[in-house]
């Protein structure tokens, strides 16, 4: 009885590590390491699997590789989805498992359900010092759970005919996040009010295409990009950080490149949230500005600057160089998207 025991759990992980990937890695290509961090040493595409990794973090959600708008813009392309991920301990485990229901909110934030799954006790051993909080080792229970990319994965486990809860087990792990498909960046699937009646035949210049405005709709357009690249670069020179974050958009596409370093809107947002703890003064001059429409809601600018900064022991630095912006009309607002300077 203890060796069928013993190969039912041996089957049992390896039907869990695997998952039903097209190619299931062997130990050496997959395992945990000692900081509980799931490593992997070849690519999905080389094993000829059709899943792409869109996401790593470890347990306390710090990212290891990919990035959540990976994750968003495969769920907004209709992507099938699958996390794995394991924990060390008394003994160690890896999981996968496909995503039941998952959630993008705030357009950067992510829930993911799976789920529901049949857990026999009777794997865990007579050993295992758990079980009884389980319901005992002779029962079956269900058990689903929620992950999340900051590492959370809260889990229930329950009765499958009463309803009954056995147990909830809050955890933090490493984890992988795949999809069917790598489509790039992608819209949002929702449309906004005011969005929503500029498809329905508004009358405002933007329901046009570039082609089809006038001179006029065109010079219009234009004053109001110089207009708001003006008010950015007051922003800047006031160190006004609520004013400087009010003119970009707050979206996984987000990226400024500065001097060939890259920075979502997070790391734009706390450089941002620092300039008044390392400056003093700012003294900036803006050069000639060129303003082109690519769409009626879509802007290219660009501009020369020079600049002083004084630092908070008083030390003057002065910079130089070129911004290029690309701006968005979202609700009736200009908002930059992608910037560079060098």
């Amino acid at each position: 009885m203890k060796g069928t025991v013993k190969k039912l759990r041996r089957a049992f992980v390896t039907a869990t590590i695997c998952g039903g990937l097209t190619a299931c890695q062997s130990p050496d290509k997959q395992a945990l390491d000692n900081t509980g961090t799931i490593t992997q040493s070849n690519q999905s595409s080389e094993l000829g699997s059709p899943w792409h990794l869109m996401l790593s973090h470890d347990r306390e959600g710090q990212l290891l590789e990919g990035s959540v708008a990976q994750v968003v813009n495969a769920v907004r392309s209709g992507c099938q989805h699958r996390i794995a991920w394991g924990g060390a301990g008394r003994r160690t485990v890896e999981h996968v498992a496909d995503v039941k229901w998952i959630t993008v909110y705030n357009d950067n934030e992510l829930k993911a359900q799976i789920g529901d799954f049949l857990f026999n006790l009777e794997f865990l051993g007579d050993d295992f010092p758990r079980a009884e909080p389980f319901g005992g080792t002779d029962e079956v229970v269900h058990w689903r759970a929620t992950l999340k990319p900051d590492g959370s994965f809260n889990a229930i486990w329950y009765k499958p005919h009463s309803g009954e809860l056995v147990t909830r087990r809050p955890q933090n792990h490493p984890m992988k996040w795949y999809a069917d498909c790598d489509p790039g960046i992608t819209e949002p699937l929702y449309i906004k009010p005011n969005e929503q009646a500029r498809t329905q035949g508004s009358s405002r210049s933007e329901s046009k295409t570039l082609a089809e405005l006038s001179e006029a709709e065109v010079s219009a357009l234009k004053a109001e990009v110089s207009e708001f690249a003006t008010s950015y670069f007051k922003a800047m020179e006031d160190l006004d950080e609520d004013a400087i974050l009010s003119h970009v958009i707050k979206s996984p596409n987000f990226a400024y490149t500065r001097r060939g370093s890259r920075s979502n809107y997070e790391e734009f947002e706390a450089g941002t949230k620092g300039l008044v703890t390392r400056f003093t003064d700012k003294i900036s001059t803006m050069g000639p500005m060129t303003v082109d429409l690519i769409e009626p809601d879509v802007a290219v600018m660009s501009y020369t600057f020079e600049q002083t900064l004084t630092d908070t022991d008083g030390k003057k630095r002065d910079f130089s160089g070129t911004v290029t912006w690309i701006a968005v009309k979202r609700d009736g607002e200009w908002r930059y998207i992608h910037g560079l300077s060098y």
